[in-house]
């Protein structure tokens, strides 16, 4: 959706997507989502909602087990080094305190995830 719309999309923006598919979605519903966390996450309407606003199947949404849909599939690389940011920037702010090289070493794999 970042790639569509330009940027990330706020929450308030994505949940009146949600619930022009009939679902409600709480900031909190929403936290235990992207935490993976609580009994809510496999909500099977959520879940088929939330796949619906990404256009995408909700197997792949919750398996993976399909081929990557053909919305998904141009913007693979964006998205892979989008999240590797967001991650090696969570590293950084929370790492600090780890032995010495241990940080750099977690950067790095992030860099290079193919590294042997």
């Amino acid at each position: 959706m970042a790639i569509e719309y330009g940027r990330n999309v706020t929450f308030s923006e994505f949940a009146t997507l949600v619930a022009e598919r009939g679902v409600i979605l709480s900031r909190s519903r929403w936290a235990y989502m992207l935490n993976g966390e609580g009994p809510l996450v496999r909500d099977s309407r959520l879940l088929q909602a939330i796949a619906d606003v990404f256009d995408v199947s909700y197997d792949y949404l919750v398996n993976g087990s399909e081929t990557m849909p053909d919305v998904v599939a141009p913007h693979e690389e964006v998205l892979r080094a989008a999240r590797i940011r967001r991650v090696r920037d969570h590293a950084i702010r929370n790492l600090t305190d780890i032995a010495p090289g241990e940080l750099q070493r977690v950067l790095q794999a992030l860099d290079d995830p193919h590294r042997d």
